[in-house]
């Protein structure tokens, strides 16, 4: 292996370890802001900034082309993929109002890792597949974001696996 090669290994080592750090530092401080805060859209809007930050990260990590100019694109989409999902605590409350998506009975349906991720991977494979490179691309995308979104909840909750249940300490 030549000199340039070994220094461009260690360049991407480097980056993934600074990376990887970031992606923890942010996830700790988007917990924290949440966990002090006394305001429930404060709460909500660290929360679900922290989960935007944490999946852009992610996709920067595994796309495998993280120094790259058109990568920017996928990991911002990914991002607002990793904050869509808690889309479905309004819709699951019927209601905008913070405080009722705050305050669900169950977990809403876009929370369920097992139909979510197997039906994103579904797709991926089927884009895939069926060489629709777009569908395979935004599935891999979602699927990254919807990923970290609950592997960053299930510290609180535990992954709900239907139709194995769910560990919930609320």
């Amino acid at each position: 292996m030549t000199a340039s090669g070994i220094f461009k290994i260690a360049t991407m080592v480097v980056f993934y370890l600074l990376a990887a750090a970031l992606t923890v530092a942010v996830s700790a401080t988007g917990d924290f802001v949440t966990a002090q805060s006394k305001l429930p859209w404060l709460r909500a809007l660290a929360d679900n900034a922290t989960h935007g930050l944490v999946a852009l990260l992610c996709w920067v990590m595994v796309s495998g082309k993280p120094l790259q100019a058109a990568n920017v694109q996928d990991s911002i989409l990914c991002g607002l993929f990793g904050c869509a999902v808690d889309v479905d605590h309004f819709l699951a409350a019927k209601s905008l109002k913070i405080e009722d998506a705050t305050n669900l009975g169950t977990r809403p349906f876009l929370h369920c890792s097992s139909v979510v991720l197997a039906s994103l991977l579904a797709a991926a494979l089927m884009g895939k597949l069926y060489g629709q490179v777009l569908v395979y691309k935004v599935a891999l995308i979602a699927l990254v974001a919807v990923a970290s979104h609950h592997l960053r909840d299930s510290i609180r909750r535990g992954l709900w696996l239907w139709p194995f249940g769910s560990r919930s300490e609320e």
